[in-house]
């Protein structure tokens, strides 16, 4: 499991503009099973992401096609984690995708 925090080092006007096409990228990662949660942060600061992924290093290729990467918006902060203690109903996640 990988937790990415994902940083803007742009003004918020590219940000809002590259946004639509951000989200559709988080929208393939739904369907390739790779993203678990995602949402902005309430600082405004940037966004979380949990990514079922084997390692970081698969997160990073997952991410490495994100707009707000590609176009220079934000940074990534990848961290990878061992789920050691979960609530039964989050199981279901903890596989890599296939």
């Amino acid at each position: 499991m990988v937790l990415v925090m994902i940083t803007y080092v742009k003004p918020a006007e590219e940000v809002e503009r590259v946004r639509p096409t951000h989200r559709e990228f988080l929208d393939t990662c739904v369907r390739s099973g790779h993203l678990v949660v995602s949402g902005p942060r309430t600082d405004h600061r940037g966004g979380v992401v949990l990514v079922r992924a084997r390692d970081a290093a698969e997160a990073r290729a997952v991410f490495a096609k994100d707009p707000f990467q590609t176009l220079g918006i934000a940074t990534y902060e990848f961290v990878e984690f061992n789920p050691a203690k979960r609530a039964p109903a989050f199981e279901p996640f903890l596989a890599p995708p296939a």
